[in-house]
């Protein structure tokens, strides 16, 4: 990502000197850079959501990056292999860095059940969980076969019946 936020501080130097595109060029610079700059400070958050958010903090800087590269093009300010190569690269680290929000986000959750329904009957459920390793209690549930279809979650403990078929 340094490599990124080095280029795009050398491209911005090569856009024109008038009013407009140096504005544009400074935008580009800031959010270029901060891309790399945060998610430096994601990798050294002190705890699972300071990550997140700092994470995320660098997902905008991307976008924001994209954007500015994208009015660039459009306004011909500048054209040539370097401004292709930094909008494919600044569209793929907000890729990169919208999965690895998303998967933060759903690691900081937990695991969960998550029932697959079919016009409301229930027809398979599953165990849904990031983690290599899971501590959550286990969870099933049953159908009540009444004039509405309700799902009761029970959980079960080390203690349940022998017959009990935990999830």
């Amino acid at each position: 990502m340094r490599t990124f936020a080095v280029r795009i501080v050398k491209f911005a130097r090569t856009l024109p000197g008038d009013g407009p595109a140096q504005a544009i060029a400074r935008q580009l610079a800031r959010a270029g850079t901060g891309v790399s700059a945060n998610y430096h400070s994601a990798c050294r958050g002190r705890s699972r959501a300071e990550f997140i958010a700092r994470l995320a903090i660098a997902l905008d800087e991307s976008d924001e990056t994209s954007m500015w590269l994208a009015v660039i093009e459009e306004s011909a300010l500048s054209e040539g292999d370097e401004l292709k190569w930094l909008i494919g690269e600044s569209g793929e680290l907000r890729a990169i860095h919208f999965a690895s929000v998303s998967t933060a986000r759903l690691n900081l959750q937990g695991p969960q059940l998550v029932i697959l329904t079919t016009t409301a009957v229930i027809s398979s459920f599953a165990w849904v969980s990031p983690r290599k390793s899971c501590t959550a209690p286990k969870t099933a549930f049953t159908i009540s076969r009444a004039p509405r279809c309700r799902v009761s979650l029970t959980t079960l403990n080390s203690r349940s019946t022998p017959n009990s078929d935990p999830v």
